[in-house]
């Protein structure tokens, strides 16, 4: 039957976050009151409850009109910019709104007053031509072919600024300055400081020093009840691991905004991934490292400066996600094969926002699962772990020697788990009608198991396509890139490369999706008894091929999805060029080529493991001949020294 973790009523005894069950501490939970600490770090972090808004603003928040169009609401009543490449192509009717954006992400704020000859926009709004702003604020916006907007909405939230905004308060009285006949030279300044300069005179030539009770995280706050001066910092993912979350009895409003909430968090984790790639960006020291014959062979071919060798920015494999990290994890997968054998299944677990879970806490009926991302998150991370859990004490493949999964997000930012499974030599398949017994490929009887047959026509079936519709998104040159639908196979075998066959009988049992009747050829493989446990789509493939396995470790451990090119225009060697060497910045390749769902956004703010392996594997440092790691300076002259 299948695993409900139940209602989210558990809650923090120290900031009455609301929990799962599950979610609690492994360790340190004494008695019957479960203790959590993904809040607010044990009561270390305590920051004030957000502010209840007008309820005007409150029911405007539950039309879901409003919800649909709430990002160019928002863009509407922006004081800067919001510059990033935004993939709107996915978001073509076909499925749930995702918010989701390339590489870096910008916020402009301008100047105070417009150029000549064009209209005001963002912050100018608020000083520039206020006798006219609700028709300039409508004709920014209202040309662009996407979003309806209401007039009575707009009126709404320009009254409910104007009184209760202390920044739009202050720049309301910068337009009688710049109505006046001459015009001043003034600038605003704008501090984020956390309980300083709230009493601080306004510098010469400025309005005024602003300071908000909800300004945001600042580098000033710090953690409570902690001795350790280096460990007081409150950081900026202890903040907004505080801020996403429900509490008893508090109106959460920011989680109440849908398409907004995806683009406030998205905006977060880049900032806090921003943070820690300056870290290592500033922190590089000028140092490079290098193996000790690299070195001898540069000088040796006349390369003295230091800067010309080595890796001139590196993004370390201590960073979780970025390319090294990832490669780490390969390795890994290798040693752990290297002991136990090859894997003998692949599992592909993916998120299903139906889940009652999910359900319950969308109680809000303006509200879809995708407005709460976090939601869906933090349950797919509790399934998981119960998958885990549950192929090592119930057993469906046998005895679990080795696990292996990485988080991965899918086109659409929905989480999916791909796991390899090592089990004990006596559960191993050593022939194909051993497969039948874990993997299945057909539709089952209605009438003998019908909960397995719904689960199985409404989760596991692709497409259609081929023929039957060949405008589906898996339809490549005329045919689907995954290979359906297979042929009516009377039993599972393998062919002369190694590859499996499963067993897909003509029983006519069908199933109808939009019209078009489909049968065992487009079913993907799976487990009944994990189907039954978890509701959700879960590809079980058989993976005892040898040469199948260096493909699926590349597979589980290649990282999130990017694309990048550069065209270079090599040196002449004929010419002597005095320009400095060619840079190689891992740090800005990643930047450049990475995509933020707000499911991983949130997924990484939460710090839940997007790698994971058990036995563990420990690196072993074995030096060879010429191959000692060399730190050397950058700007220094490099010279061979013979004994």
């Amino acid at each position: 039957m299948y695993f409900d973790s139940g209602d989210c009523g558990w809650t923090c005894e120290f900031c009455d976050a609301l929990f799962w069950y599950e979610e609690r501490l492994r360790s340190g939970t004494s008695g019957r009151r479960p203790r959590y600490s993904h809040c607010c770090r044990g009561g270390r972090v305590a920051l004030p409850y957000p502010r209840v808004p007008p309820d005007s603003i409150i029911r405007l928040f539950q039309d879901t009109d409003f919800l649909t169009n709430i990002r160019t609401y928002n863009s509407m009543f922006s004081m800067t910019s919001f510059g990033a490449k935004v993939d709107d192509f996915i978001n073509d009717g076909s499925g749930p709104y995702v918010f989701k954006v390339e590489g870096q992400i910008h916020h402009w704020i301008g100047s105070l007053c417009p150029p000549l000859n064009e209209p005001p926009r963002f912050l100018q709004m608020y000083i520039y031509d206020t006798d006219n702003e609700l028709s300039n604020r409508i004709g920014l916006f209202s040309n662009d072919g996407r979003s309806r907007i209401r007039q009575q909405n707009v009126t709404l939230l320009m009254d409910v600024l104007a009184t209760t905004n202390e920044l739009v308060k202050l720049f309301r009285t910068t337009k009688d300055l710049c109505n006046s006949s001459s015009v001043p030279d003034f600038s605003i300044r704008l501090y984020s400081l956390y309980n300083a300069l709230s009493y601080d005179k306004p510098s010469p030539g400025s309005i005024g020093a602003i300071i908000l009770d909800e300004g945001g995280w600042s580098p000033d706050l710090l953690l409570r009840n902690n001795t350790s001066e280096c460990d007081r910092k409150l950081t900026m993912n202890m903040y907004y691991s505080y801020l996403l979350h429900d509490r008893q009895g508090i109106y959460t409003h920011l989680l109440m905004g849908g398409r907004l909430l995806q683009q406030f968090i998205v905006d977060a984790y880049v900032c806090i991934e921003q943070s820690r790639l300056d870290y290592i960006r500033n922190n590089q020291n000028l140092f490079h490292t290098e193996f000790l014959q690299g070195i001898e062979d540069a000088v040796e071919r006349g390369d003295s400066e230091g800067r010309s060798i080595g890796k001139r920015m590196i993004l370390p494999s201590s960073f979780t996600g970025g390319p090294r990290y990832m490669y780490k994890h390969y390795l890994d997968a290798l040693a752990i094969c290297k002991v136990h054998g090859k894997p003998q299944f692949f599992i592909t677990f993916t998120c299903n926002v139906k889940w009652p879970e999910i359900r319950h806490m969308s109680k809000f009926p303006s509200l879809k699962p995708e407005d709460r991302p976090d939601i869906i998150a933090r349950v797919f991370h509790i399934k998981v772990k119960s998958l885990i859990d549950f192929l090592k004490k119930k057993k469906p493949f046998g005895q679990v020697t080795a696990d292996l999964y990485t988080i991965e997000f899918q086109k659409r930012g929905l989480p999916h788990c791909h796991l390899l499974l090592w089990v004990k030599q006596t559960s191993m398949v050593t022939q194909p009608s051993d497969i039948d017994r874990f993997i299945s490929a057909e539709i089952p009887n209605p009438d003998e198991d019908p909960l397995l047959y719904k689960v199985v026509t409404e989760l596991m079936v692709h497409g259609p396509c081929g023929l039957l519709k060949p405008t589906s998104p898996c339809m490549f040159n005329g045919s689907c890139c995954k290979g359906f639908p297979k042929n009516f196979q009377p039993t599972t075998f393998f062919d002369k490369n190694g590859h499996v066959h499963y067993r897909r009988r003509n029983s006519g049992f069908t199933v109808k999706k939009n019209g078009i009747i489909i049968d065992s050829r487009n079913i993907v493989p799976y487990n009944r008894v994990l189907c039954l446990h978890f509701m959700a789509h879960i590809n079980v493939e058989y993976c005892g091929w040898s040469m199948l396995i260096k493909y699926l470790f590349k597979y589980i451990s290649k990282g999130t999805n990017r694309i990048r090119y550069k065209i270079t225009k090599f040196p002449n060697n004929d010419t002597v060029s005095n320009e400095s060497p060619s840079d190689v910045n891992e740090i800005q390749n990643y930047i450049d080529g990475r995509f933020i769902c707000p499911y991983e956004a949130y997924w990484r703010i939460f710090n839940f493991m997007i790698h994971d392996r058990n036995p563990l594997v420990q690196v072993l440092f074995v030096p060879l001949e010429n191959s000692h790691n060399i730190i050397y300076i950058l700007k220094g002259k490099l010279r061979l020294t013979h004994k």
